[in-house]
């Protein structure tokens, strides 16, 4: 009788393990579910759309900081002599003992040394849209703490 149970037995604890190995997944191998799941990836990806926010009433105007006005300026390019009204050159500057040579070249102001406000003897390799900030960190002929210690000696 034991032997009867036992072969009966055995047919079905086979098929539960068979079963068992095969998943209830529709899809046949790894590779399968994973292009599946790329392709829902790539389907969320396409939904996507950017926010836009339009205001429904218009803010009122707020002035944060007044306009300054009758700020003195100096025209000034890479490269400049001392002379005249200018006495100190722009081949180097406090940050940039090399000015000239970092920046490219010599920064002819003159307009037909210029195409569209370009220097056009040569590619320039820092912005060409350069500007002093209104800062002055001279003071009694030394440098201000704030203003850091790499810097040239005050002429």
């Amino acid at each position: 009788m034991k032997r009867l149970l036992a072969i009966c037995l055995i047919p079905a604890i086979v098929g539960a393990v068979k079963a068992e190995d095969q998943s209830t997944s529709p899809y046949a191998t790894s590779a399968d579910f994973a292009k599946y799941a790329m392709k829902l990836r790539e389907q969320a990806l396409l939904k996507v759309e950017p926010q836009v926010f339009v205001p429904t009433s218009s803010r009122p105007a707020t002035t944060r900081f007044a306009w300054k006005s009758n700020i003195v300026t100096t025209v000034f390019w890479i490269g400049e002599q001392a002379g005249g009204n200018n006495p100190v050159p722009n081949y180097k500057s406090s940050w940039d003992a090399n000015w000239t040579g970092a920046y490219g070249g010599f920064d002819n102001p003159d307009p037909s040394s210029r195409r569209n406000y370009i220097p056009i003897a040569f590619i320039p390799h820092q912005n060409p849209f350069y500007c002093a900030l209104p800062y002055n960190d001279v003071t009694h002929s030394q440098f201000k703490p704030e203003a850091g210690a790499a810097r040239h000696p005050v002429v």
